[in-house]
């Protein structure tokens, strides 16, 4: 097609006319190219028939004209620069006269193209731009102003935000009156709170005022903006705290007569604050500027030390105190909120305050707040856990896994088989009376019997799996309560493919994304560290072998292949990772008692299986040294693993085990009754060439060495011989003196 005959059938159908361009206009949206803007002799007609679209004197038309003049500026730039003294007289005159919503959004969006498309030409933005700009800018806000529409507003600030951006030295004059505007909208809203959309932009267009200053006084516009929300933030904190005693207070601001108004507006403003000093962390600055990190904590240390129980003395307003009280879960939410922010923007200078930090949300933890602040407490723990140097206590971690725990033993809990479809009838006493079931009855219980049936329950648990994984990470975690984390989620990545999506949430989504969360962590455990070699990495690659996810993929095969060379020195040792409930320490037991973990495992450690009667003492310490399931082909361990003679299972003549060798150093061999795999001999896996990943095996952690038979041990090595009167033949002598080399 040659250039211009698109827009020439354009011009001759679709626009022929102000109606048919109104009603075709999709079409053309959707047709327009670039290379139907290249040049040609259509390119007259094409900005004469949009110049006459926006002249025009109906409604619609004038927004078509906008609407494709701003799709020409944004497919041709120089059709634009020869258009946009034109068009900039046409457009701004129409933010001062009544014109319907959506054109006055096509021309907002047609001047924010014009003025951030052409930054690169200096000849256009010395004629165009910087004589139009402040005109421009003043249209802009006043628009906003004088319209009550929502999205209109959002659309004109976000505007200015951009505008001011990219022209900070234009709006210098301006900066008392954009900051004006910006705290109308910030100063809050009642007895409704200011729309998120609109706070939002209007913080935005705050935290960007600054740059106006330029490079030398840019940094302090900011610092000022920064302190002047402090305070209003404080401000609007005490008011919300008139019936609570506040430390280092001399005087409460001013309280209005009806605290049904000013109460929710203190709880705006307290929201704007929190937000606005978010943006002014996240904003960029020039050049480099001093953050008061004391004065920050002091707020988010205030906001989150709230509480119910404590009151002033003498009399005590009932309605305003039950309004105050109200309020509490929201201000620490907001607190969360912006310890995230600061945890988030400026990594490990909040050191000094970590700890005080991590009380004091271990604190709230223990009180059993709402699943709503728990779940923003949790993610708070996690970001503090991640962008912090935690101090080398073993109590604040301790403290806080044992309360993020029992979310995650929800999932393994004997309920969750009594939750499941079919098994309503197995919890019902003999004596009482069979309730009826009605057809189509399942579906509307689906939500009651799903173990996180809330949105709340739900991001808890994703919040939740996070931190521990974290707390997983941290030196100073107990070993005893590190081994029941393993436990626990080893647990839950068996327990995880037999459960349906509605029986964890009514949500399907959920169990793909706990599933894969799972896994990650399973990982990490599995991979162990520099010193320890972990004793679940076949048992765990087992499972994840067959997971479709590359990153999981990659990340278990950089645990099994590490692409460096080997160290130079012995093999690390195996971790003590308990997997029976006879290798449990009191301190284990005590943990598993305290989050209502017994019932996962039996308690008869007394019953025995017949296989293992005849094994001697030192035996069954090696086999319950080993005792994981065998790894797939496709992840074998770098681990010796020991084997009894009683565990190796005979396999037929076509099921011979595929042999994967090893480059590891093996373990010294403590017990003449095992067979250690050395780095020589390799690992033999009981699977056929061509048969598919093994399903995950219905074992739990949670075992006891009783039920050993359950459990399916890795097999014998390479160095194993099959017969074993091979074992026992001869070495053949040889003759040193004779010569195999052939004589020419």
């Amino acid at each position: 097609m040659e250039a211009g005959a698109q827009i020439k059938s354009l011009l001759q159908t679709q626009l022929a006319s102000d109606l048919s361009a109104i009603k075709y206009l999709p079409y053309c949206l959707d047709t327009l190219t670039q290379d139907s803007l290249s040049p040609s002799t259509q390119l007259t007609k094409w900005t004469t028939r949009i110049n006459a679209l926006i002249h025009s004197k109906e409604p619609g038309a004038r927004w078509a004209g906008l609407c494709l003049a701003y799709k020409t500026s944004l497919l041709s730039q120089s059709i634009m620069i020869q258009s946009a003294q034109t068009w900039l007289g046409t457009v701004i005159p129409m933010f001062s006269r009544n014109e319907t919503l959506p054109t006055l959004k096509a021309a907002v969006r047609l001047l924010r193209v014009i003025f951030t498309t052409a930054t690169d030409v200096t000849e256009f933005q010395r004629q165009v731009s910087t004589p139009n700009i402040a005109k421009a800018t003043t249209a802009i806000s006043t628009l906003a102003d004088s319209r009550n529409e929502q999205e209109l507003k959002v659309l004109c600030i976000e505007t200015l935000t951009r505008l001011i951006q990219v022209y900070p030295s234009a709006h210098r004059a301006s900066y008392p009156s954009l900051n004006a505007f910006a705290l109308r909208y910030l100063s809050g809203f009642s007895p409704g709170p200011t729309p998120t959309a609109l706070l939002h932009a209007a913080a935005s267009l705050y935290a960007a005022l600054h740059l106006t200053g330029g490079k030398v006084g840019g940094a302090g516009l900011w610092r000022k903006a920064l302190d002047d929300t402090l305070a209003f933030t404080w401000t609007a904190f005490l008011g919300l705290r008139s019936t609570f005693p506040v430390e280092d207070v001399a005087v409460r601001p001013p309280q209005g007569e009806d605290p049904q108004s000013y109460i929710p507006l203190n709880m705006d403003r307290l929201r704007c604050g929190v937000v606005v000093l978010i943006k002014l962390l996240t904003t960029s600055v020039v050049r480099p500027v001093q953050v008061p990190i004391g004065n920050l904590f002091k707020l988010i240390v205030a906001l989150l030390r709230c509480s119910t129980a404590e009151q002033i003395e003498g009399y005590v307003d009932p309605l305003v105190r039950m309004n105050e009280v109200a309020m509490v879960p929201k201000i620490w939410a907001l607190g969360c909120e912006l310890l995230d922010c600061i945890c988030e923007q400026l990594p490990f200078q909040f050191d000094g305050h970590c700890n005080s930090v991590l009380t004091l949300l271990a604190h709230r933890l223990d009180q059993k707040p709402t699943t709503g602040s728990q779940a923003c407490f949790v993610r708070t723990v996690g970001n503090v856990l991640e962008n912090c140097h935690i101090p080398s206590s073993t109590i604040l971690p301790t403290r806080i896994a044992k309360l993020l725990l029992p979310t995650l033993v929800r999932i393994v809990s004997t309920n969750t088989s009594n939750t499941l479809p079919g098994n309503s009838d197995a919890s019902a006493s003999k004596g009482k009376k069979k309730a009826k079931k009605f057809e189509g009855d399942e579906v509307l219980k689906a939500s009651s019997q799903a173990l996180f049936p809330t949105e709340e329950d739900q991001d808890l648990l994703l919040v939740s799996i996070d931190a521990v994984q974290k707390l997983y990470e941290h030196p100073e975690l107990t070993p005893a309560l590190k081994s029941v984390i393993a436990r626990l989620i080893i647990a839950i990545l068996m327990e995880l493919p037999r459960i349906s999506p509605k029986t964890l949430s009514p949500s399907p989504e959920l169990l793909y994304v706990v599933h894969s969360k799972v896994q990650r962590f399973a990982t990490v455990i599995g991979s162990g560290n520099t010193s320890i070699t972990s004793k679940s990495l076949p048992f765990i690659a087992q499972i994840t072998s067959a997971d479709p996810q590359e990153d999981i993929q990659r990340q278990l095969s950089l645990v099994i292949h590490p692409r460096v060379p080997p160290l130079v020195r012995a093999m690390p040792q195996v971790e003590s990772l308990t997997f029976f409930k006879s290798e449990e320490s009191k301190e284990e037991e005590e943990t598993l008692a305290s989050l209502n973990a017994m019932s996962l495992q039996p308690h008869n450690i007394q019953q025995t299986d017949d296989s293992m009667e005849g094994i001697s003492d030192n035996n069954a310490t090696a086999a319950r040294s080993g005792p994981v399931p065998a790894a797939s082909p496709v992840a074998p361990p770098p681990a010796a693993v020991p084997i009894t003679q009683q565990a190796q299972p005979q396999l037929p003549e076509k099921e011979k085990p595929v042999v994967l060798h090893s480059n590891t150093t093996g373990f010294p061999n403590h017990n003449t009754n095992t067979k250690t795999l050395t780095g020589q001999q390799g690992l033999s896996i009981g699977a056929t060439e061509h048969s598919s990943i093994p399903t995950p095996p219905t074992l739990s952690p949670f075992v006891s060495i009783g039920s050993s038979s359950k459990i399916s041990h890795v097999t014998s090595s390479a160095a194993m011989v099959e017969d074993g009167e091979d074992e026992d033949e001869e070495m053949p002598t040889i003759n040193m003196d004779s010569d195999t080399e052939e004589e020419d």
